[in-house]
């Protein structure tokens, strides 16, 4: 009998939910545990079917210092040693800021700029340090028009924690 106890304790337990990987942030749709938190004057749309490729990016249209804004339960970035995304600018060139947010508040002093240029994807690599996110918890990312005027439409994929 403790034997037929002890089996049906490990099934149940092999079908409980994995905890969320952090990791993987967005491919052709949020990853699991993360979410679109939505930021006044900015539309952002998942999914985006570009034709003619299997990418389905995230296309961010944001005004002035407004942008997109990914969350996620607070999680130690101490696994990871950097975020990777891509990047590509339609109808202008401009610039965004990459920020960790940590506490529902960006982290203090440090983000990344990031140039958009129309013409392609450009794949961004940024060090949990440029961040100030290595080693501690963060619970979201920011990718924030770096300006007070409208930025150029962009998309934005492949986005993982490495």
């Amino acid at each position: 009998m403790k034997t037929l106890a002890f089996a049906a304790a490990l099934l149940a337990a092999s079908f409980q939910a994995a905890p969320a990987d952090p990791g993987a942030v967005y491919g052709n749709a949020l990853a699991n545990g993360w979410e679109n938190w939505k930021w006044d004057g900015a539309t952002t749309e998942l999914s985006v079917d570009l034709g003619g490729t299997a990418r389905k990016p995230i296309l961010v249209e944001a005004q002035g210092y407004k942008g997109l804004y990914l969350h996620h339960a607070g999680f130690n970035t101490k696994p990871f040693k950097g975020l990777s995304l891509l990047v590509q600018s339609v109808g202008g060139t401009g610039q965004i800021r990459v920020v960790a947010i940590a506490g529902g508040k960006p982290v203090e002093g440090k983000q990344k700029l990031v140039k958009l240029a129309p013409g392609g994807w450009t794949k961004v690599d940024i060090p949990l340090t440029d961040l100030g996110a290595a080693n501690m918890t963060i619970d979201g990312i920011w990718l924030q028009n770096d300006s007070a005027d409208p930025s150029p439409r962009f998309y934005v994929s492949d986005i993982l924690f490495h």
